[in-house]
């Protein structure tokens, strides 16, 4: 298929005005916390699974250059998520600091789910537990291929060595995105904290 989008203007910018109001996107206080950033990102890898189901091919070769961002997006996704649970449980529990120093490098989201989880447990006792086994089951998938959290970022690490490992794999984008449907319950826990934060006086 022919594009035919115009070519781009020599001295176009970033914010300039066209008057494509629909394409515009804003950025503001509002908007520039965790609860978006992650949404925006877990939202942005569903609409590329959902355009790789749409879409007809007869070769899968662009669904194995995408796999990559969006398993990124699934992960930066849960890592922002999970952070902003920790962060708003212990601002809550007037704990400092809110995001402790252990977590503030690598991205491996055992760990930080490891930090999450009884957080969640104390502050709603009474949550469903096959809601938390379906985040541990996701999570564990994808620590399975990603123990780092650093494979679908990088090709390889400093030293030169490769993330991924050199046997082949096969990874189901369709299960992959059911998946992480279930993780939508962490979202209701970061609103439920949210809310719990405003109600003391936050």
């Amino acid at each position: 298929m022919i594009d035919t989008r115009p070519y781009p203007k020599r001295d176009a910018t970033l914010c300039e005005h066209d008057g494509e109001l629909q394409l515009y996107a804003y950025i503001g206080n509002w908007n520039k916390d965790f609860y978006t950033y992650a949404k925006g990102y877990k939202d942005a890898a569903d609409f590329l699974v959902q355009g790789l189901i749409n879409e007809t091919r007869t070769y899968n070769f662009q669904i194995n250059e995408l796999v990559f961002p969006v398993i990124f997006l699934y992960t930066q996704y849960l890592e922002l998520r999970l952070k902003d649970i920790i962060v708003l449980s212990n601002r809550l529990n007037h704990k400092t600091p809110l995001l402790p120093d252990s977590l503030q490098q690598g991205h491996a989201i055992d760990k930080i789910w490891s930090h999450a989880k009884p957080l969640i447990m104390a502050v709603s006792p009474k949550i469903s537990r096959d809601g938390l086994e379906d985040v541990e089951n996701g999570i564990k998938q994808l620590i399975a291929v990603d123990p780092t959290g650093m494979a679908f970022r990088y090709p390889k690490d400093r030293k030169g060595n490769f993330y991924l490992p050199k046997e082949p794999a096969v990874i189901n984008l369709v299960h992959l995105r059911e998946t992480m449907q279930k993780m939508d319950v962490l979202d209701g826990y970061s609103e439920y904290l949210e809310v719990l934060w405003q109600e003391d006086g936050g």
